[in-house]
Parts: C-alpha cells; structure tokens; sequence
C-alpha cells in the first residue's frame, strides 16, 4: 500500500480569493497547498478522460486509432497569448481532432500557467482556429499533454511496425527469420499497447518495446530487462546459479560513479555496490557479468573473474577500446579496495560477436553475456533482426498480462521498512529493487547493516577480504599513521597496525601522537619492524577456513568513519591547523626523529628545509607532500608503491613509465645538505662523478650558455662591492681597484659556466653523487641549490639579446683572446685582424648570407658565375662547357622569352648563356603529368595504396586565372626544351633560334586559366590529392569541358578508386557539365522520398552510374550559401515571401546599428566571395538580433533561416543524418511553397524570386546531400561516415589559395612546378586545423573543410531508414507550413490553387533573366598586376623607336626592375623542398597512413545487412505575440564554428593596404609608353555621413557631402546622364497627352523634396493605376548591363533604375486596400519592383485612416487619381509605358 505524507507544518488551505487576480507572483517553489490547487486546476474531467485509448488495447488496434498529429505552427508564437480572462466556452472534444503543439512549445506553456493563473487566466485559446475565438478550459494543457504522450508512443509503434513490414518484405530471409517475423506480428495484436511490466518492479511498461523492435540503440530500461531475464532463466540451472551473477546497468555505473575518489560507502551513493560486496563474499561467486554504456554511445559486456583474479570485457567494435579504460581501471580500483584482489586486465578478450552496423551494439553485448554463461551462439549481423525480434518474443512470453498491478501497488512494498530519519543517497536501483535484490532498499536501510570497510576513506585502510580469511599478528610500529587512519582495536581485527611511542623522557613531545601504548615497546628504538602478511594464492579470494566470515567478527561502537570525531581525528586537524596558522612547535628532536626514521628507510632522502611537509624519494626523484608534520603514511605508501614498479622493471627487464624518464631537478624537490642521516640500516650505495646542471635540470641551462659569455656567476654586483670595499661608486674607482673588485667579485661566485660542456657546477659542489643507475645521477646537493636560488632562476628567464644589440655586449664578457684563437684555428686570420675587415663588402655580404638576409637563388647563382668566370680567365681557359647555377639559367631562360632587349643588355655585364646555346636547364623536370594520361591515375593509386585506403572518395574540380604567358623547361627524356602556358600542352622547342617565331605563332592560343581536379577522402587530416591540372582558354563551353571530368571519373574508377561524388561551384558552365555527366550516364539510380502532403508528387533523386559506380553530382556548400546572399543583396530583384520581402535596405540597416553582428564591410562595397561575410550573415547572433530589435522583418528572419539551415546540413560537424534530413526537407518543401506563391499571385519570378541559377543550386544541394545519403547507406560494402562537408570544391580552391601565397600571378609552368609541393604546404594547414579569422573582413575564400571540431564519426556513420526519412519529410513538411504562416502564406491555400512540382523547374525551362546582377560566381575578368606588366612589356618590344634616350633608358631599368620581382617568384617556387627528395614527404605519406587507420579504428568494418533501399515510402502578424527565440536555438545548434566565431564583438580597427610593386610599376610603365590611365585609381571613399545616406549618383542634393577623385567624375557623369533621361521622360509623357503632366514629368521629385524610402506615390503596375509605398531603390553604377546599387534618396526620379514598392489598389470612394486583386487569392500584400518609367508622381500628402486593411487619400490626391484613371488617362498612360519599353529594348 501506498503512504501519504503530510507536512503537518503546511495545514493552509488554498482560498482563491486571496491568490488569483490579486497582483501576487507565483512563487518559485510553491507551497503544498499551492501545488494541489493548480494540480486541481489542470485535472482532466473522467468524461474527457474516457476518449484516451485504453492501455491494454492491442498494439494492432490502437495503430489504427485516428490519434492527432503534432503541429509546427506554435513554432514562433509565444505561449503568454494563448491564456485568456474569458470563460471557456467552446466543447473541448475539438481537442482530439486538432494536431498538438510539440513538446518544446508544450513546456513553456506549462511554465507559464502558473503566473497566467495567478493573473486571472480562466480559459485557452487557440489562435489557428476561428480566428482565435476559441475558448478551451485550463485543463487543455494537461489533455494537450497526454495526447501528445500518446501520439508520441503511437509514432514508436508506428515505426516498429514498418520496419517488421520492411524485414518481411526481404527477398534474402530465411524460413527461420520469416518464422519469428510472423509471430511478432502475432504478438503485437495480443499485447496491450501501454501495459504495465513486471520487470524493474512494474517501473516500465510495454511503450518501452518499439526501439528493440527497429535499428535504434537500446535504452536503459530494455538492457536491465533483458539482463533480468537472462538472470530468471539462470536459476533453472543449479550448478550456475550459485556461481554467476548477472548485474544490471546500474551496477556499472556505481562503479564509474565512486571511481574517481575511491570511496564505497553505502549511503554515499555506493549503496548497490555494498549489496553487491556482501553477496559475493558470502555466497563465494566465481564470475560477474554486467552491461557497460561508454561514450554516450555504446554497449560493451564487463566481466569479473573472481576465482582466477581477472577482469576483462567484450566489445562488438573492435575499434573502441578506448571506451572501455575507465570501466577497467575503476573496475580494479574497487576490487583492490573492497576485496583485496589486484586483478589481472584481461582487455577485449570476453567472446564475443562482431557487429557490423552502428545500432546493435545493444543486442550483441547481452548475447556475449548469454554465450559466455549459457554457451549459446554468438551473435553475428546475418542473425541481426533475427535476435531483435527474438528477444521481443521472449521478454513478452513471460509477462502475466490477466494480471493487470497497479504501478503503485507494484513499487510499493519497495519503500516499506525505509527510515525516513536516515539521510543517504537512494540510486534509481535502489528504489527499484535491483532484479538480484528485491529487498535491497529495506537492506540498505535497517539498524543492523553496516558498511563492510571500517575507515571508508582509503583503499589501504581497509580491512580486506583476504585480512579477514587469513587474519595475521602485525606488530608494526609505524610513526604517524594514525595521524590519518582512525583507531581501530585489536580485538576487532589483527590486520590494522597501530603507533606505539614509549613513555620516556621525549613523551611530552609526541603526547598528541600517541595512539596506543605498548609494554614491548622499547624506548632505545624507533626502527619500524615491518611484518609481511601470510603469502596467499594471487588467483583467489577465498579461504576454506569458516572462522573468516565476516559475520563472526566483533561489533564494538566505535565513531563513525570520516566523521571527525576521535581522538585521534581531531588531534590530526589540530595539527594541520596549527601547522597553517603558524602556532604548532615541533621540537628538534622530533623533528630530528622523523628524519632518521625517513632515512632509515631511504637513505638518500632529502628534505626541504622551508616546509617540513615535503620530502624527496630519491629512488624516483618524485617529492612527497606528507598530510601534515612528522606525517609517515604517505611517505610509506609511496615507497611501497615505487619499490613495486622498481621491482616490476627488475623482473621484465622493461624501464617503468617513470624511470624511462630523464627527471628534472625542478619536478624532483629539494636536497637538504644540513641534514645528519642515521644509516643503522643502510648499506653503502655506489657514486658517480656530481653531473652538474644542464638542460636535462632545465631546459633554459643550455640557452643561458650560448647566450653570455661569462665564466660563472652568482656573485655581489660590482658597485655593491665598490660600496663595501673602497666606500665609493664603481664609476669613480681607478682601474687597480676596480681590477681588485673583479677579482672579489669572482671570489663570490656560487656558480661557474662551461660553455663547452653547457653544463653549470656549484663552485662548492660535492664532486660525488649516488649511483642511479640506469637512471641519470642526480646534481649533488649543493649544484641543486644553484639550481633553486633566486638569482639564477632570474638569470635563466632573461631572454637573449636580438642581434642587432649584440654589439653592445659589455667588453668584461667579451673573451677576445679565445675568439681570435678559434678564428686561427678556422682560417680567419687575415679578416679577424684587419681592423677595417668588417666594414668591407664581402664580409658584409657574408654576415648577411649567414643570417639569411641573402637567400636569394638568383643572386647567387649570379655570384658563382661571376667568380667561376674570374677564376677561368685567370687559369686562362675559355668558357666552354660553363655551367651556370640552374636558378641564373632559368632566369635567363625567362628574361630572353619575355624581353630579348633586356637580355642582350644584361650579357653585357654578367656571364650568361648565349642566346643560341642556351643549354639544358638544370631545373628539376616537372614530375607532375601535364596532361590526362595513365601515370595521372597511377599516381593517385599509389599514394592511396601508400597509405592504405580503401574507403569512398570526392572529387571535385574548378579552375582559376593563370598568367598567361609561356615558360621554358628542358626535359631529359625529349631530349628538348618544351615551352608551357598554351592551351595544346607542351610544345617542343629544338632550335633556340626558332623561338621568337615558335612564340609568335602560338601568341593567340595561351592559357588564361588552370583547370584543376582534386580528389578529397572522407577521412579527417588527410590532405586532398591532386589528380590533374590542364591550362584552358576562358571560352571553353561544357560540351568541350564534360569529355576532361568525364575521362577523369572513369579512370579512377576503372582503377578501383570509390568516387562517390562530383562537386563544383555553381557556375552556369560547371552545371552543365554536372548535366552533361548525368545524362551521358550508362545508367541512372533513381530515389523517391515521399511527400507527406495529399496530392503533391514525391521528389525523385537522380544518381548517374559510371562504369558501374554511382556519382552523385554536388553543389559547393559554401558556394550556394554566397549565392544565396549575393540574391537578398541583387537590387535587380525583389524577394517577395507573402505578406513580406527581403532585401538588402533591411540588412544595411542591422549593420549599421549598434551592437549589430555584422561588420558595414559586410554590406558595403560587397565582396561577393566573402566566405566569412557570408556564414555571418545566416548566423545565429544575426537572427536573434533581427528577431529581438526587428521582429518585422520577417521575409529577411525566414529567408536566413530556412536557408542557413540547408546549408549547415552540408557544414555542421555534429549534427545527426536524421536532422540532416528535417533539414535539407523542410527548405525543400518551403522552396517549393514559395514558388507555387509566386505562380498564384502572379509574380514575375525573374524578379521577384531567387534568380534561375540560385534555384538550380539549391536544386542540386538538395538533390546531392540524399544522392550521397543512399549511396552510403545501401551502394557500399563497407559504411563510411557520410561527411557531407568534404563533398565540395573547398579543396580546389585551397590549392589555388596555397599557390598565390607562393607566387600571386603564377604562371603554368609555376603551377606545375608547386603541385608536388604544395602538399606539404596543405598538410600543414591541415594538421593545424585552423581556419582564417572567421571576423575578418573581404577576405574571400576561408577554408574550413579540415575543421574537425566536434566531429563524432561513429554517429555519422548512422544512416535514417526509410521510415526515419519518411517521419522527418512530415515533420519538414509542418515546420514549412509554419514558416509560411508566419508569411501570411496559407499554405493549404496554396496547394489546392495550384498543384506543386516538387522539382523546381530545370534550366531549360526558364528564360535568361537579363537583370540579373548575382556576379558570386563570375570570374573577374580585369586583369591582373602580372599580366599587365607583360602586355606593356610587349609594347615596349614591338615599338621600333623610343622618342628619346632617357626614355630607353627608363624603359630598360624598368624592364630590370620587373624581372627582379619575377625571378623573386619564380626562386620562391623553386625554393620549395620536393617531397620526392626529401624525408618529409614521407613522414606526411606515414602520418596520414596512421590517421587512416585511426579513422578506420573509429568505424571497423561497419556494413550493414539492407539491401539497396526501394522507392521511400490569415491573419496579419502582430510581431507583439511572436516569439522567434525558436528558431534562434535551432540555428544555435546546427551553426557552424565559423559562423558562431565570426560576428562582430567590437569594432575592429581597419587599415589602408599598401600599393603592389607591380601596381607602381605598372603606373611608370603607362607614362613611358604614353598611355593612358582609365579606371587605375579608386576612390578616396565617402565620409562616415554619406556612408549611412547614399543618394543616387545623378540625384544628388547640392547639400551632399563633395566627394573628389573619380566618385566625384561619376556623380558628374551620373547627373548628365539622368538629366537626359528627365528630358527624355518629359518628351514621352507629353506626346502620349498624360493628364497632369505638371506632376509626371517630374514626379514632384526636385532638390526640395527628394524621393525617399517610405514615400507615397502613384505607380502604374500591370496597366493598372495603384498607390504605392517605396520600400527601397537602386540605381544603376555604369552602363545598359551594370550592376543596380541601393539608394537611400533621389532629386532626379531617372536617377533610380528600380524602386521596391508595396502596392495598394482602389477599392471604393477614396478606399485603397493593401490586398489587391492580384494576391487576393492568397489574401496578401503584392508588392512590385518597378523601373523609374513606372513611376508617376509623389502624393501631394500623406494618407489618412491607414489601417492593416489600407488607407484614405487625401481630396487633392483621390481628385489626381480619378484624371489619371480616367479612360483617356489610362489610354495616354499605356502608350507612354509601351513608348518606354520600346527605348529600352533598342
């Protein structure tokens, strides 16, 4: 029966009248009588009650119930709205047929009733019905709760139920899987769906079956019930009953739980543990077998062999050993401390099955249990399901269900007997009922148990099992040791040594310590006589012997263990308190005591003599930190434990941990050299020669060494002794005496330096040490102090002087004598005794190479042919066969290709080949191909074999600017020189002479790009692989393009390499060629996913198969997420989402608003590229704060959203793939709505949706993330983790970073040249695995594909079923809807006007916008620095004649000076070490062999048994009531680093970037060749004012901030030009005779009253007159195809190429509404992004009566209207629009 307490102290009772409606605040722990009021409140009538299905209702039948679903519209509506003062009012029986909120929204609700109850809230009401006059009683949230209990259970059920339809539905299965398939559905119609269990004590009930019966992990619940079974059917056999315990989970996690302090005290949360101790000891158990949970995500078996001392455990992934050390070691920790028994750790050696999937992991460590005890089979993946299901047959098999036990009658009796006076911790198990222990609560609990250790603290203080079998007579006298251990008497156990002091003269000075006193104690003595206990077999733990049982041994009250009530507790904390507050007096000779007593035992212990409580092992060099003064306990364990290890490495011959270590006197403690060591027991050791301190004592010795000169230290500073000795400053002493103070200075040193040993020897050092042998002798006691002193601690932290100041040295350190014999012995005569030697150029020149000032390759490849030269004409031979440096050759090569003037004019003062016998160029061949051949694929093999993967693989290709212009390299195996930098490869050049003709005949077909093809596997720390690069032209088209990808793709496939994707950015070229693949294809995989909403088509997944391996085609993430961007920023467009839009005014405005995550770089003078810029902008921080400071953008909150969110499905490191999905879905499915929106209405979608391109992205991502899913999941034979975020072209795009840090313009040969190279370069990137500063500003590209922060391969590796798939499509799908709701959008409404396509249109299908102005995927077509230096270098050549001789001369040095920088490039690449020649590259080749195979330890051989998977199953917002906090959270948890990182915390300090070397060079090039300079300089920038108001160029106020350079040349053009267009606009609309051209031709818009954002003025939209409100405008910034750049203002209305208005159509007498005929439909806002033509006049004033509905004009403006919506009006007003489009088109 069950009990009820009362608090007799809470008899209050709950009068309404004082609490509700009374202003109070409900309290944050409410009183009883509070709680049972509001329980009372929220209770369910029983006639409600009676329509919950009842719990006994087979699981068939209640499948079938029409049970409400769970909606997403709550999602940003906050939950204070709903509660309302009314009476209730409406029949609450609605409730079972509206979909529920879900549990998040659910819960804010229930957190928020209590206040809203107090506040006087009598009813709810639910806003998405009858316009929120719903009327519903309080108790709805509690129905509201129940039901969604019920439809969550329902939703498990569900899921279990297909997945035994999917397993049946397998052609594969055997009769025996069949057989057991057909009885769980037998099962699931007999078995109630809710049934309470009699395991666990009726704790569970049958809702805890779904996940056995699916591919989830198990929980809890069903592992301690299974361990329950296999526990009930052990006791059917006899001889394995007795010997074997199987544990529940709780077992396992007492262990881990106490581990960590070692301490197993019952009512400190080891309760189950003392239970568990008290069994094994007395019913003598052999084994112990429990389930373990590691790594949050994980079963594994552990196991205990108590008769053989061993533990060990079985994992069914091999690969996770890892998770098992804690279990082990805390496993040993609590056998060593409760038993006595220091087992042996057996590891992974328990037998067990091998699981081949992420999910039975559950499964496999019960059967290795059922192997190991019952010796069934085991497990493996072909019985998978098999064993599932079998497992439901037999946990239902034994449930009594006649039997129906109420939960409180069922958990009742576990309580009874419990003393509530006794306060401890009561574990779930304990309340329970542990399956072996029914009673162990009333155990735990009663008077007459007691814990089995005695001191509860310390594994060494208590008594052991094996003291009680085998009790032994200990007389040990150990000094100290009940400073920490309490007394225990004799008489309770022998096995406790106690303290025994004799009673002499010195017992005053040890009376506290006195525990015991002995008559055989002697007073002469302190020696310890140490007594071994009787020697016991190490493989057992029991004894024959019965007097041992616990239970015979005496009870003595006694103080509690650890409470700090005996003598001999208090008496320690006396000590220790004494000790810190300075007022404990330890005598001389105690102290004098304790050391003996230490010494005796190790005597060359040593104390430090500033704290009595350190002393130092000398064994280990470890110091010892003793509990307090004259402590020994410690100082004994330590021993005891060091004396193991020593012995252990004896006995193995294997150095400890410890010992292998080189110790440093720092980590060791302190030498004490006063002390006098009383030896009675020791033994002479060996010594060794005192080593003195080096860098093995610290590491900054050897520094201190090499950086001073001087011979010792330690010494009085000389104006000290100056002071001292002669009563004067050392300034004023003459030399003899300051010689005499040197002299007493060196006198005083405590140290002196041997610089050639870098070693430091105590002047008054020891000379011998012990004998450590094998470890290093120790520093004797006296260099130790050198090394702990004040002074040269100092001296080692001073930093080395730089080297500029090295000069300043002070001469007493400067040992000139020494330096000038070293200089002797070297050579250095001449030039060290020369005076002038150093000021000479050569030694200068030399001083600079040494200190790399001159690591120019050039330079001295020049140099050497210089003297090579001299030294030749001095032996008087000629110049054959000279061998140039092979950087000068190649310079030379360089300077004849690209300006044979220079290089005549160069041969005539420095040795250089003669340009017809330029020979062989010694640089190294380039060894990369340069063209697709088979050595192209057999190098990516091999460096796949080379470090041993096999696994799936990306590959993905882009292309970028090269400078295009050939280079010479000679190959060895043509036996030529080939010229690069032509787009048809290599051209042999074998005449020299030949080469200006070959350059001119080839001048039209150089290479302007590099295309490059990367090969990325999914394994982290591995640097991409270059399999290709090829020069292109900038023309090629995808049909020249696709046979490159295509031949690439199949020739690594035909190898053998699991190319699994093909990733690009999003280019229109790249696309098609993605197109192109797919359709030349030899076949396609197709994948269906169900569209959960009635009549919409599903969406169907196409994946082309090459040479029989599927390659999904991928978009660049990041790249789509920038496009995405660059659309909300094009002011081509206007994004029109319902009842709102998004555009770029909006975001411009956050930036510039305090406290705004974004950076004003963000959005003005746009870097469309900007990668950080980009992830800043759908970060979380924005959202939250256009949600918190702006909840009425809501186009601009969805749009972020929705598609931050897509995005980070590819880049997040940590999500699961079911979340993925949800994901990528529920943008999908909004796309989808948005468009079909858009058809309803009527939009132009080319400008009023994301452009065609940006919809084919997105097409693609979507598409690509669940092409690359089912590939994962049911087309490979071994499951890699699927991470979507390597499927991209990141890796391109990093090699093409790396390279320009090289060489910015590198040309092909350059390229070539690095591509070996560069790995070492990405290596080290990645290994870092640190990306840019994700807060700088126009940075571009930042790569962050190696960031692998948070990454769980294991989870990603988990792949959603196909029902998992299909329960996310409709939790997308209603989180989509609620999105659109929140738009304005009906999204019903919009299914039944129109019927969706889920595949958004193909390219084909749409017509070419001509204003799309998104140039994020556009190459940069302006030239770069390097290749305008060329152009003008070829001018230079091909003019005949200079006008003058300085000219020539300027032209020349200039030509010098270029080529300077380009030979500065190109050593910069040659410099760069060849993995092939060097040690490195192998080490890269060895590092990413074993993070391979780390990677594959992570996930071993991981397949799965299924088989590749068949088809897949109106009110306006008041932003007062919502509540976006939703959607912030979910962007928190699925952003990216990066993003997260990225948004502006403070205002960063920007700096103005220098001009190039090139660019200047460039710019006196122009001068001399006379040509002149269009577009070089840009702006000087606007003012801080005219960066917050940017009028139109030609529209500009007289007012405006003057702004000069070329922004003020384009204001003046601009104005010219708008000029024109108002003569223009006037001539129109006066020769089509529009009325009230006064107003028209102008539109009322002058320098008085400029056009501005909110604005009204009549438009023509459609042929229709509306009033409409300016939103935003752009303007153009160039010609007819310039880009449109927003607009704060305008004078001129032609100034403005479009303007962004919401459009309001006339109703009736002077009416206009703000829902016109055109979206009527929808019943929203239309909006129109219109050209200025469309534009024709401001209202004379503002509108009256506005309203949500619309607004009143004005008299003056309703009469303007009625004449331009009059019939000749609207005639004049289309001929003037169609004159108007007929100007543009021409």
């Amino acid at each position: 029966m069950s009990v009820h307490i009362i608090d007799v102290d809470d008899e209050r009772l709950f009068r309404e009248s004082e609490w509700i409606a009374t202003g109070k605040i409900y309290p944050t722990d409410p009183p009883q009588y509070i709680q049972e009021a509001k329980t009372q409140v929220l209770m369910i009538p029983s006639e409600f009650a009676k329509h919950f299905p009842n719990s006994t209702l087979p699981v068939t039948q209640f499948l079938r119930l029409p049970l409400p679903g769970v909606s997403a519209e709550f999602l940003t509506i906050k939950p204070g709205i709903l509660f309302s003062h009314d009476q209730p009012t409406t029949d609450p029986t609605c409730l079972l047929t509206r979909l529920l909120p879900n549990h998040d929204f659910l819960q804010k609700l229930e957190m928020e009733f209590g206040q809203a109850w107090f506040n006087g809230s009598k009813s709810i009401r639910d806003p998405r019905f009858n316009d929120g006059k719903d009327r519903l009683p309080l108790w709805t949230i509690k129905a509201w709760r129940e039901l969604l209990n019920i439809s969550q259970k329902k939703r498990q059920w569900e899921r279990s139920y297909r997945w035994l339809q999917e397993e049946s539905r397998r052609n594969i299965l055997d009769t025996t899987t069949q057989n057991v398939i057909a009885s769980a559905f037998t099962t699931l119609s007999s078995i109630g769906w809710d049934c309470r269990l009699p395991f666990q004590r009726g704790t569970v009930s049958t809702t805890v079956f779904p996940p056995l019966l699916s591919t989830d992990w198990l929980n809890d619940d069903l592992i301690n019930m299974m361990m329950e079974q296999l526990s009930t059917e052990l006791q059917a056999y006899p001889l394995l009953k007795d010997r074997i315990i199987i544990a529940p989970l709780e077992f396992a996690g007492e262990i881990i739980a106490n581990g960590p302090s070692g301490i197993y005290v019952k009512k400190k949360g080891a309760g189950l543990l003392f239970r568990y101790e008290k069994h094994i000891k007395e019913k003598k158990i052999e084994k112990l077998f429990f389930p373990v949970h590691v790594n949050h995500n994980h079963w594994i078996t552990g196991y205990i062999d108590f008769v053989q001392g061993k533990i060990a455990y079985g994992d069914s992934l091999p690969g996770m050993q890892h998770a098992s050390v804690n279990i082990m070691k805390y496993l040993r920790r609590w056998l060593l401390t409760q038993f006595d028994l220091d087992p042996e750790i057996g590891g992974n050696t328990l037998p067990h099955g091998v699981q081949k999937d992420t999910f039975n992991c559950g499964p496999a460590a019960v059967n290795t249990i059922e192997h190991n005890v019952f010796g069934r089979n085991l497990w493996s993946p072909m019985v998978a399901v098999q064993e599932r299901i079998n497992w439901f047959i037999r946990l239902v098999e034994g449930i009594p269900f006649d039997i129906r036990l109420d939960k409180e009658e069922m958990v009742s009796d576990t309580y009874s007997g419990l003393c509530l006076e006794e306060s401890f911790e009561i574990s779930i198990a304990i309340a329970t009922g542990d399956h072996n222990f029914p009673d162990l609560a009333a155990f735990l609990t009663s008077s007459d148990t007691h814990d089995i250790q005695t001191t509860g603290a310390r594994a060494r203080d208590r008594i052991s099992l094996s003291d009680l079998l085998n009790p032994v007579n200990v007389s040990d006298l150990d000094l100290g040791s009940a400073a920490t251990n309490e007394s225990v008497p004799a008489s309770e156990t022998d096995a406790v040594s106690s303290v025994h002091w004799d009673e002499g003269s010195d017992s005053e000075d040890f009376e506290s310590f006195t525990v015991a006193s002995s008559d055989d104690a002697s007073s002469d003595s302190l020696d310890v006589l140490t007594v071994q206990p009787q020697k016991r077999p190490r493989h057992t733990i029991f004894s024959d012997d019965s007097e041992a049982d616990h239970s015979d041994l005496p009870k003595k009250k006694r103080p509690r263990a650890g409470d700090g009530k005996s003598k001999s507790a208090r008496a320690s904390l006396a000590r220790r308190e004494g000790y810190r507050d300075g007022t404990l007096v330890i005598s001389d000779k105690q102290l004098k005591r304790w050391k003996e007593t230490i010494t005796s035992m190790d005597p060359y212990a040593s104390f430090d003599p500033g704290n009595v409580c350190r002393v130092r092992h000398s064994g280990c060099g470890d110091f010892i930190k003793v509990k307090e003064p004259l402590d020994l306990t410690r100082w004994r364990t330590h021993l005891k434990e060091c004396n193991e290890k020593q012995h252990t490495r004896r006995r193995t011959g294997k150095p400890t941990k410890k010992a292998a270590k080189t110790m440093t006197l720092l980590s060791m403690g302190f030498f004490d050299n006063t002390r006098t060591i009383k030896m009675s027991h020791a033994v002479k050791a060996d010594t060794k020669p005192c080593p003195g301190l080096s860098e093995a004592d610290d590491e900054k010795i050897a520094l201190y060494l090499r950086r001073t000169a001087a011979t010792g230290g330690g010494g009085r500073s000389v104006h000290v002794l100056a002071q001292k000795m002669f009563k004067m400053m050392f300034s004023k002493l003459s030399g003899k005496k300051k010689e005499e103070v040197f002299d007493a200075q060196r006198h005083g040193h405590k140290w002196h330096n041997e610089h050639c040993l870098l070693k430091i020897f105590s002047t008054t050092c020891q000379k011998t040490v012990p004998d450590q042998t094998p470890n290093r002798p120790l520093p004797c006691s006296s260099c130790t102090s050198v090394l702990q002193s004040k002074a040269f601690k100092a001296l080692l932290r001073k930093p080395a002087p730089s080297a500029k100041n090295l000069i300043f040295t002070n001469k007493i350190y400067r040992n000139q004598i020494l330096g000038e014999i070293y200089g002797r012995v070297v050579g250095l005569k001449d030039i060290i005794e020369d005076p002038n030697s150093k000021n000479t150029p050569c030694v200068r020149y030399a001083n600079g190479v040494l200190a790399g000032k001159y690591n120019d390759q050039v330079f001295s490849g020049l140099l050497e042919a210089m003297v090579q030269k001299r030294d030749r004409e001095e032996r008087g031979v000629g110049m054959q066969n000279f061998r140039y440096a092979p950087a000068w050759d190649e310079f030379a090569h360089i300077l004849n290709i690209h300006s044979p003037r220079a290089y005549r004019a160069l041969r005539e003062h420095f040795p250089a080949p003669a340009e017809r016998t330029l020979r062989k160029c010694e640089a190294r061949q380039p060894r990369f191909p340069q063209q697709i051949c088979d050595r192209t694929f057999r190098l990516v093999q091999d460096h796949l074999a080379e470090i041993d993967y096999k696994g799936l693989c990306s590959l993905s290709c882009d292309d970028t600017k090269l400078f295009a212009t050939y280079r010479l390299y000679w190959d060895g195996e043509q036996h030529a020189h080939m010229l690069v930098g032509g787009t048809d490869g290599p051209i042999k050049v074998l005449d020299p002479d030949d080469m200006k003709e070959i350059l001119h005949s080839v001048k039209d077909k150089k290479a302007v790009k590099v295309r490059l093809w990367c090969l990325t596997i999914a394994v982290p720390k591995v640097t991409p692989i270059i399999v290709a690069a090829l020069p292109i032209p900038s023309d090629l088209d995808a049909e020249a393009l696709t046979p490159l990808s295509q031949k690439i793709l199949e020739g690594l496939i035909t190898r053998g390499i699991q190319v699994v994707s093909y990733a690009c950015d999003g280019t229109e070229v790249e696309r098609a060629v993605q197109r192109f693949l797919t359709d030349r294809a030899e076949s396609r995989l197709e994948f269906i996913i169900n569209n959960p909403r009635p009549g919409s088509k599903n969406t169907t997944i196409i994946v082309p198969v090459i040479k029989g391996q599927p390659v999904c085609m991928v978009q660049d993430s990041k790249h789509a997420l920038k496009t995405l961007r660059n659309n909300l920023f094009a002011g081509a467009r206007l994004l029109v989402l319902g009842d709102y839009v998004a555009m770029y005014s909006h975001i411009r405005n956050l930036a510039l608003e305090d406290g705004s995550p974004l950076f004003l770089r963000d959005v003005d003078k746009l870097d469309r590229q900007d990668d950080n810029a980009a992830s800043r902008l759908f970060s979380a921080e924005t959202l939250r704060f256009l949600s918190t400071n702006h909840p009425e953008y809501i186009g601009e909150i969805v749009y972020l959203f929705v598609f931050g969110e897509l995005i980070d499905a590819y880049q997040n490191r940590s999500i699961p793939h079911a979340e993925r999905v949800k994901l990528v879905l529920r943008a999908w499915y909004f796309l989808d709505a948005w468009t079909a929106s858009l058809d309803v209405s009527g939009y132009t979608k080319a400008q009023h949706h994301l452009s065609r391109e940006a919809l084919d992205i997105m097409r693609i991502v979507v598409e690509g993330y669940f092409g690359l899913l089912f590939i994962h999941r049911d087309y490979t034979d071994d499951i890699s983790p699927f991470l979507p975020w390597l499927h991209s072209s990141e890796a391109c795009e990093h090699t093409f970073g790396e390279s320009r840090q090289i060489v910015k313009d590198f040309t092909m040969l350059d390229f070539i040249y690095m591509i070996p190279k560069l790995r070492i370069k990405m290596r080290q990137a990645i290994l870092r695995a640190q990306m840019s500063d994700p807060k700088v500003c126009a940075f571009g590209y930042n790569h962050t594909y190696f960031d692998n922060a948070g990454l769980d391969e294991l989870a990603l590796a988990t792949f959603p079923s196909d029902s998992d798939i299909d329960l996310a499509a409709q939790a997308a799908a209603d989180e989509a809807d609620s999105l659109l709701r929140l738009l304005g959008l009906r999204p019903q409404q919009i299914r039944s006007s129109k019927q969706l396509i889920p595949a958004l249109p193909t390219i084909d299908s749409w017509f070419r916008d001509e204003t799309y102005d998104d140039e994020g995927d556009k190459d940069d077509e302006s030239l770069s620095d390097a290749q305008e230096l060329q152009r003008l270098f070829d001018k230079g050549e091909d003019m005949s004649l200079l006008q003058t001789e300085a000219e020539e001369r300027e032209l020349m040095n200039l030509t010098c000076a270029a080529f300077a920088l380009t030979a500065d490039e190109m050593t910069k690449v040659q410099s760069l070490y060849d993995p092939a020649f060097d040690l490195e590259g192998e080490e890269i080749t060895t590092e990413e062999y074993m993070d391979v195979r780390a990677a594959t330890a992570r996930i071993h051989d991981i397949v799965t048994n299924d088989q590749p998977s068949k088809p897949l199953g109106s009110n306006a917002v008041v932003f007062e009531e919502l509540d976006l906090d939703a959607l912030v959270e979910m962007r928190r948890r699925h952003e990216t680093r990066q993003a997260a990182m990225g948004v502006k915390t403070r205002n960063p300090s920007t700096t103005l970037s220098e001009a190039t070397k090139q660019a200047k060079l460039i710019q006196r090039l122009h001068l001399v060749l006379k040509e002149t300079q269009e577009d070089i300089a840009i702006g000087t920038g606007l003012e801080r004012k005219a960066r917050w108001r940017a009028p139109a160029k030609g529209g500009r106020a007289s007012t405006d901030i003057g702004v000069s350079g070329n922004s003020a040349n384009a204001i003046v053009v601009a104005t010219a030009q708008a000029t024109k267009d108002a003569q223009k606009r006037r001539k129109i609309f006066t020769d089509s005779k529009v009325p009230a051209l006064e107003y028209i031709s102008t539109a009322r818009v002058t320098t008085s009253r400029p056009l501005v954002d909110g604005d009204f003025l009549f438009v023509v939209v459609d042929g229709i007159i509306c009033v409409g409100q300016v939103l935003t405008m752009y303007a153009k910034t160039g010609g007819a195809n310039s880009k449109n750049e927003w607009v704060s203002s305008t004078t001129n209305v032609c100034a403005v190429s479009k303007v962004a208005v919401q459009i309001f159509e006339y109703s009736h007498g002077r009416h206009f509404t703000s829902k016109p005929t055109k979206t009527a439909i929808l019943s929203v806002h239309q909006f129109s992004h219109l050209p200025s033509s469309n534009i024709l006049t401001l209202l004379s004033s503002k509108p009256q009566s506005m309203n949500k509905a619309g607004f009143d004009l004005s008299d003056n403006d309703i009469e303007l209207f009625r004449r331009l919506d009059s019939k000749d009006g609207r005639v004049a007003i289309k001929e003037a629009m169609k004159t108007f489009r007929k100007r543009k088109i021409t």
